[in-house]
C-alpha cells in the first residue's frame, strides 16, 4: 500500500548496483560537486532516480521540465553531506549481480525508445515517456536487487507493484497508468492515453525479436514499420555504446574512495570485512551530522524526511515531542494543528502512554489500537487517530542533555539495531541542530529586544530633554509674533518657523514611540507642501548662496497618499543635497505634475532638479549606500537612505537621473489618495 495522507508508507529501499555507488561516491567526493553530472548519472539509473524522487516527490506533472533538472534541484536541496552518507550506507548492501545489471540496462533502453517515440509522434511531454520507460518494471528491479527475492511470473501483479513503487514519486496519473498497461495486449492499449501506447510500443521494440509485432506496433503508435526498426537500431546502438564506455568493477575509481575500497577489497565471501565496517559507519554518521548544520527549518525538515526515506526506506517522523519538565512539548507538528495538540494531556509522566514508556526505557515502543476502543491510553488512541489510525512507533531521542520522542506512523519493526541506528543518528543529528538553531535565534531575539529597549529608553530621554528648549523656542516665537505681527512677511516667516519646531517635536515623539505620534493625516496636498518649502528654503538654502529656486506647480493636483511631515522631510533632504550640488548662480527646480500612471497606479510626481556637475563616478550605482559623506563636516552620508526608507514605507518610488556636468534630477512618484 502506498502512502497517502493519514497512511503509512511501506518500508522499502532498493539494493543499488555496486557500480552506481562507486560512480556516485566518486562524483560526490569531488571538492566542487558536479551537480549536473550527478543528476545526469541518476537520470540514467532507474533505482537512483527512484531513490531521489521517492524521497523528495515531484510537485506536479513533468510538463516540459527535464528529468536531470528535477533531480539536480532536489540533490542540491539535500546537500552533499546527506547524499554522501546515503551513498556510503548503500554501498554496504550494493550488489554487482549480472541480473540487476541486465534489468537496469533494459529499463534504460525502454526509456530511450519511449523518448524517441515521443519525439517522433510529437507527444507534448517527452520526459514523461522517458520516466515511464525507466520505471516500467520497478518491481522486477527490486526483486532482482534482493538476493532472497522470488521472480514473479504474473506480469499483471508485477505491474501493479511497479505502479505502487512509482507512486511514491508522484509522477502523475498518465505515467502510472502507462506502467500498469504496458503488460496488456493491443486491444487494451489501443484506446488508452497516448503515453500508455508509447510505452507499450517501446517495451515491445526492446524485446529480442520485435519484427513479429511490427504491424501491431505500427497500428498503435501510427508510425511506419521501417521507421520503428530504424529507431530501435539507433537507440540500441547508443545504449550498447554507453554500456561499453561505463567503468568496469575494480577500476581505479575505487582508489578515490578508500573506505569503500578497503571495505570491499578483502577476504570474506560477500566482500565485506568486519574491520572496515566501523570506519564506514563512523564516516557516514559524521556526514549525516554535517547535513543539518546552518540550514533553515524548512530545509532541515525536508532533509530529515528525505534522509529517512533514503537511509531507512520509510517516512520521517510525523510528530516530534521534547520532554520539558513534566510535559511533552511539540517540537515538530507534522501538519497537525498545534491548538489541537495543546488540548491533549501530554504529560511526560503519563502512567500508560507509549510516549512515556519509550522515554523511560530508552527503546522504541510500538502502539497499535485495540479493536474495541481506546484501550489503556486514550491519549495514544487519539494521537493514532489523528495520524491516520495505522499505529505508530514512539522513538526516543536524546541530544545535548535534552530528550523526547518522535512518532513514526505504521506497524513496523522497532529494533534499534541496523536500520534503527541510522534512524536514531538522523533524529539526533537533525533535532540537535534544530534545538541549537532555535536557541541561537532566541538568544539573538533577546539581544535585539534588549537593544530596542535601550534605544527606546534613550529616545524617551532625548525627547524629554529636547522638549524644554523646543518649548522655549516656541515661546520666543510667540513673543516675536506679538511684537512684529503687523509685518505680514515677518508673520508668515514666524509661522513657518513655528511649524518646523512642531515638526521636530513630532519626529521626536515618533522616534520614541510616544502616544499620539501617528495622529497626523495619511495624505496631503503636495502643492501646499512645495509652496511652504519654497518659502522656507529660498533664503536659507538658496539665495544666501546665489542660487535660484524655481517653483513650478501643476494646478489642481490630487491629494498624495503620504503624511505632510514625511513629504516635507523627504523634500528637505533632496533640496539640501541640490543646494550643495550647484555652484553660485546655479538653478534648482522644484516641480509637481500629474496625475501620471506608474505600473498601473495613478501617482503624483514631484521633481527636484539641479544643474550642477552631476553625481561622481560610481555614486549612481550605490546611491543609497550608507557611509561617510564626501561633503565634509555635518554630513553623515545617510540622507538618501532615510529618503528611500521613508518613501518605501508609503509605497512610493524614487528615480534618479544624472549626467556629468549637466546636473541631477530626482523624481518621486506618490500614489494618489483615493
Amino acid at each position: 500500500m502506498i502512502s497517502t495522507p493519514g497512511q503509512a508508507a511501506p518500508s522499502v529501499r532498493p539494493r543499488l548496483r555496486l557500480g552506481s555507488c562507486r560512480v556516485l561516491l566518486r562524483q560526490l567526493c569531488e571538492q566542487q560537486v558536479p551537480w549536473r553530472e550527478v543528476a545526469t548519472t541518476m537520470s540514467r539509473d532507474p533505482l537512483l532516480a527512484w531513490s531521489i524522487l521517492g524521497s523528495l516527490p515531484l510537485d506536479g506533472p513533468l510538463g516540459d521540465r527535464e528529468l536531470p533538472d528535477l533531480l539536480e534541484s532536489r540533490l542540491t536541496h539535500l546537500g552533499a553531506d546527506l547524499l554522501r552518507s546515503w551513498a556510503l550506507h548503500a554501498s554496504l548492501e550494493a550488489t554487482d549481480g549480472p541480473t540487476l545489471e541486465r534489468r537496469c540496462a533494459h529499463a534504460l533502453l525502454v526509456a530511450e525508445l519511449a523518448l524517441q517515440l515521443a519525439s517522433e509522434t510529437a507527444y507534448p511531454c517527452p520526459q514523461e515517456a522517458y520516466l515511464a520507460g525507466l520505471w516500467h518494471d520497478l518491481s522486477g528491479l527490486f526483486e532482482q536487487a534482493d538476493p532472497n527475492g522470488l521472480e514473479d511470473s504474473n506480469l499483471i501483479r508485477r505491474a501493479d507493484r511497479s505502479v505502487a513503487l512509482a507512486t511514491r514519486a508522484r509522477p502523475g496519473s498518465p505515467v502510472l497508468d502507462a506502467i500498469r498497461l504496458h503488460v496488456e495486449n493491443e486491444d487494451c492499449v489501443g484506446d488508452a492515453h497516448a503515453l500508455a501506447r508509447l510505452l507499450w510500443v517501446a517495451c515491445t521494440l526492446a524485446e529480442a525479436e520485435p519484427e513479429r509485432a511490427l504491424a501491431a506496433l505500427s497500428r498503435v503508435v501510427g508510425l511506419p514499420p521501417r521507421t520503428l526498426l530504424d529507431l530501435r537500431e539507433d537507440v540500441t546502438y547508443l545504449a550498447d555504446d554507453a554500456l561499453r564506455s561505463r567503468p568496469a568493477s575494480g577500476t581505479p575509481v575505487d582508489s578515490m574512495i578508500p573506505l569503500l575500497a578497503s571495505h570491499q577489497a578483502r577476504g570474506s565471501e560477500d566482500g565485506r570485512t568486519a574491520g572496515s565496517l566501523p570506519w564506514v559507519h563512523a564516516a557516514a554518521r559524521g556526514l549525516m551530522h554535517g547535513a543539518f548544520i546552518d540550514v533553515d527549518e524548512d530545509t532541515l525538515r525536508d532533509r530529515l524526511e528525505a534522509g529517512c526515506a533514503l537511509l531507512t526506506g520509510s517516512d520521517g517522523p510525523r510528530l516530534v515531542f521534547e520532554a520539558h519538565g513534566e510535559k511533552f512539548l511539540p517540537l515538530l507538528h507534522g501538519g497537525l494543528d498545534p491548538a489541537d495538540l495543546a488540548g491533549l494531556p501530554l504529560s511526560a509522566s503519563h502512567p500508560t502512554s507509549t510516549l512515556t514508556l519509550a522515554l523511560r526505557r530508552g527503546d522504541p515502543v510500538r502502539f497499535a489500537a485495540a479493536p474495541g476502543g481506546p484501550g489503556r491510553s486514550t491519549l495514544d488512541w487519539q494521537l493514532d487517530r489523528w495520524l491516520g489510525g495505522s499505529g505508530f512507533v514512539a522513538w526516543p531521542w536524546q541530544v545535548d542533555g535534552r530528550q523526547g520522542v518522535a512518532l513514526f506512523v505504521g506497524d513496523e519493526s522497532v529494533s534499534i539495531d541496523g536500520i534503527g541506528s541510522q534512524r536514531s543518528n538522523l533524529l539526533n543529528a537533525s533535532l540537535g541542530e534544530l534545538l541549537r538553531a532555535r536557541r541561537r535565534l532566541a538568544e539573538r531575539s533577546a539581544r535585539e529586544e534588549a537593544t530596542r529597549n535601550q534605544y527606546d529608553e534613550r529616545a524617551r530621554r532625548i525627547r524629554h530633554e529636547a522638549s524644554n528648549p523646543l518649548s522655549l523656542i516656541r515661546s520666543y516665537l510667540d513673543l516675536l509674533r506679538e511684537r512684529h505681527g503687523a509685518n505680514g512677511k515677518t508673520r508668515d516667516d514666524l509661522a513657518i518657523l513655528g511649524s518646523e519646531v512642531d515638526r521636530v517635536g513630532q519626529m521626536l515623539r515618533r522616534m520614541s514611540g510616544a502616544p499620539g505620534a501617528d495622529n497626523e493625516a495619511r495624505h496631503c496636498l503636495a502643492n501646499d507642501v512645495l509652496r511652504d518649502l519654497a518659502t522656507l528654503t529660498t533664503d536659507t538654502l538658496f539665495a544666501c548662496r546665489g542660487i535660484t529656486l524655481d517653483l513650478r506647480l501643476t494646478a489642481q493636483l490630487p491629494a498624495a497618499r503620504i503624511p505632510r511631515s514625511i513629504l516635507r522631510q523627504v523634500l528637505l533632504n533632496l533640496l539640501r543635497n541640490a543646494s550643495e550640488a550647484v555652484a553660485e548662480r546655479g538653478r534648482v527646480t522644484l516641480a509637481s505634475s500629474g496625475p501620471v500612471s506608474v505600473d498601473g497606479r495613478l501617482c503624483v510626481e514631484i521633481r527636484v532638479i539641479d544643474n550642477g556637475l552631476g553625481l561622481p563616478d560610481g555614486r549612481l550605482a550605490n546611491l543609497f549606500a550608507d557611509g561617510e559623506s564626501s561633503k565634509g563636516n555635518g554630513h553623515d552620508g545617510i540622507g538618501l537612505t532615510i529618503v528611500r526608507d521613508l518613501l518605501r514605507e508609503y509605497d512610493c518610488a524614487l528615480v534618479c537621473r544624472s549626467q556629468p556636468k549637466a546636473g541631477t534630477g530626482m523624481q518621486i512618484f506618490i500614489p494618489v489618495h483615493a
